[in-house]
Parts: C-alpha cells; sequence; structure tokens
C-alpha cells in the first residue's frame, strides 16, 4: 500500500487487493470528501430525561433507510434547555443515521449504512447522528442516497472500518471520509427524484420493497 493512500485513509489496511485499490482510485476521481461539505454530530445525551411526555424524540433504533420507526419516545425540555446550543442546531433539516454501524455475516461478509431524511428538525438522542450539509452545491437527497447505497456501505467496510466487526461508530471521523462526486445541481435532480420517491413510498409503509427505485 502506498504511503500517499495510508495519509488518505488514516489507517494501515491488511485487506486491500489490486481490484480493490482500482476501484478506490476510481472513486477518489473528481470526488470530495463527505467531510469538506458536512458537519456530523451526536445527538444529546438525556436518556434520563425520556418519557411519556412532551416533543418527540429519535432513538438509533428508530431509524430506518429512508423512513423513521415510530412510535418515538418523548422528552420535555426546560426553557434553559430549549435554548442550548446543541438542541437550537437539531432543530433543522438533517441526515440521521444509526450511530451503531450493524455487521452482517449473511449472504455475505457485510456492513450495512442506515439513515435517512429528518426535515422537521427532531431531536435525536446520542445514539443517532446528525449530518447537517455546510454550502448548497450539495443536497440532502444526494447525500442520503449515496450513504444508503450498496457501495457506501462497501467502501466503509473496506476502506474505512478495516473490516471491523464489532462497536462501530458513525461519528464524523468515519462518515466523512467517504468520497461525494462532483457533479452540479441539475445533475444531482435524478437523485432527488428517486429519494423523494422512496420517502414517500417508505412513509406509507416502511416495509415496502424498493430496491426498483
Amino acid at each position: 500500500i502506498e504511503k500517499r493512500t495510508i495519509n488518505q485513509l488514516d489507517i494501515i489496511s491488511c485487506y486491500f487487493d489490486k481490484e480493490k485499490m482500482k476501484i478506490y482510485e476510481k472513486l477518489q476521481e473528481n470526488s470530495i470528501p463527505l467531510s469538506r461539505i458536512s458537519e456530523t454530530f451526536r445527538g444529546l445525551p438525556w436518556q434520563r430525561k425520556v418519557s411519556n411526555e412532551g416533543e418527540p424524540i429519535l432513538r438509533g433504533k428508530n431509524i430506518g433507510r429512508y423512513f423513521i420507526k415510530e412510535p418515538l419516545d418523548k422528552i420535555t425540555l426546560s426553557p434553559e434547555e430549549q435554548r442550548d446550543k446543541k438542541v437550537l442546531k437539531l432543530r433543522q433539516k438533517k441526515i440521521v443515521s444509526q450511530n451503531i454501524v450493524a455487521h452482517v455475516m449473511n449472504p455475505y461478509d457485510h456492513i450495512i449504512i442506515t439513515a435517512t431524511l429528518d426535515d422537521q428538525g427532531l431531536l435525536t438522542l446520542d445514539t443517532c447522528m446528525n449530518t447537517i450539509l455546510t454550502t448548497r452545491e450539495y443536497t440532502y437527497e444526494y447525500i442520503l442516497a449515496i450513504l444508503n447505497s450498496t457501495l457506501a456501505s462497501w467502501y466503509y467496510y473496506w476502506f474505512v472500518y478495516n473490516r471491523a466487526i464489532r462497536t462501530m461508530h458513525f461519528d464524523e471521523y468515519y462518515i466523512g471520509k467517504l468520497p461525494i462526486k462532483k457533479i452540479s445541481l441539475k445533475e444531482q435532480e435524478p437523485f432527488i427524484l428517486l429519494v423523494n420517491q422512496i420517502l414517500s413510498v417508505k412513509s406509507k409503509n416502511p416495509n415496502i420493497d424498493t430496491k426498483e427505485l
């Protein structure tokens, strides 16, 4: 493995081969790391405040691929907590993803990234990751489509987590390494259309198969 690759990935891999390196190089062409166009942070460490009253709050288990699993827990915040910087930051459109990455053995060894769009500005607990875009050159739908893709899960497994199988967190250090192709807003429109279709279908029936989309 070349030193520049080790420096780029910040890992010393034991598992790369020539075929994977060709794919890696292709993915890096005309791409930008997700960390350069976004900010990702955990939710609130306020599990003790969760109750049956107040406003809805997301747990990691509530996040599916392109949908939010209900029912949601609730939380009541004091006036001071309502002004908390992180609370205010959460109250905006964002991509939410599970903090712990699932490792699956069947039918083959792989991981699954699980994310969806939150356009309500819901509060989240720290078992959720929250990704906010810091530029208008990319859309949430385009980034979400890539995050939920088989390709992204494959990339994270081999080039970020180095084939780890346990306790893989999806914090900014990890999620931000994904290469995002530089394409225009016009070129992102097909992604936006498909993602909105999937979100709409999943909101009515989370179990429906949307593989064709």
